[in-house]
This record gives C-alpha cells, structure tokens and sequence, in this order.
C-alpha cells in the first residue's frame, strides 16, 4: 500500500514537473512575441512622429507666409489711403491689390496644403508592419463565406390615408417670404 501511495506521489510531481516546463516554454515564447511585436512598432512609431514634426514645420512656415503677406496688404491699404484726395484715382488700383493680395493668400494655402499632403501620402503609403494575422484572416474569410440567416420580416404598418390637419395648407419657405413682403407692403 504504501509503495502504490509513493509510486502515486512520483507520478503526480512528475506530471506537474511537465505541467510547469509546458507553461514556461508557452510564457517565454509569449515574451519573446511580445518583445519582437514591441520592437516592431517602434519604426511606425518613429515616422509618425517624424511626419507629425514635419507637418509642425509645414504648418508654421505657411502661417507665419500669411501673415507676411497681410502685413504687406496691409502696408499697402495704408499707403494707398494716405493721400484722401488721391483716393478716388486709386480705387481702381486698390481693387487690384486686394485681388493681387487674395491670389497671393490662396496660392501660400494651396502650397501649404500640397506638403502636408504630400507627408502625408508618403508616410501613410509606406508599410507599417510586415506581419499578418493569418488566424484572423481565415476567421474572417470563413465568417464571410457562411450562410446568412434570412432576416425575420416585420408586418406592414398601414399609414392614415389622407392628412391630419385638412384644413391647413403646406407652407414652403417661400410662400412664407412671399406673405411676409405682402404684410410689409400693406403696412
């Protein structure tokens, strides 16, 4: 009896020695993905933060264009209004300086645009990890290729036939304009 209790004792410490290599071997080969996804990441990481810096440059050097070319629309509204009998003759000029002003201001935001766009593109392009979750795409592809149910259809709610406030007529916003300037022109 007593030898069936010792063999019994072996064979259980046994089965849990292998029980416990098992569960390291799975926890280091857990560490060691774990460690290898963290090393991955850090290169996305890294041209995220490079384009964040180089959109930051982009955004500033645009602004600080803009307001460049505001002062100097400014400065030249001031010099051209400096002289109040000369300001008749000068409204044709002026007109062309606050056009000249307005195609200088789209011109510096489109070009702003396109390099933050273009950061963008090519930090957005590029291949941010090389692995694939392959249990996940056949999960998918299996969710995908198995048979739908047929939705359960609801019975058809009857609508009220005719409306609720006969009397009343539908009123547009412009039926709404039209008695308002009738109501001004008779007061």
């Amino acid at each position: 009896m007593i030898e069936r209790i010792e063999k019994l004792a072996r064979d259980v410490r046994a089965e849990y020695g292998t029980i416990a290599t098992r569960t390291i071997k799975r926890l280091r080969a857990a560490t060691l993905d774990t460690a290898d996804m963290i090393d991955g990441s850090r290169k996305p990481v890294r041209k995220i933060t490079e384009a964040g810096l180089r959109i930051n440059r982009i955004s500033s050097k645009g602004v600080e264009k803009l307001v460049k070319q505001q002062a100097t629309f400014v400065d030249t509204a001031i010099e051209a209004g400096a002289l109040i009998g000369d300001q008749i003759s000068m409204l044709p000029n002026a007109r062309h300086w606050a056009v000249l002003n307005a195609r200088k201001t789209i011109a510096i935001v489109k070009n702003t645009g396109d390099e933050i766009g273009g950061v963008l593109r090519t930090t957005v392009a590029a291949p941010t990890t090389t692995r694939k979750p392959a249990k996940k795409k056949a999960a998918t592809k299996a969710r995908r290729a198995a048979p739908r149910k047929a939705a359960a259809k609801k019975p058809a709610v009857r609508k009220a036939a005719g409306r609720k406030t006969a009397g009343k007529k539908k009123t547009t916003r412009a039926t709404s304009r039209k008695r308002v300037s009738k109501t001004k022109a008779a007061a």
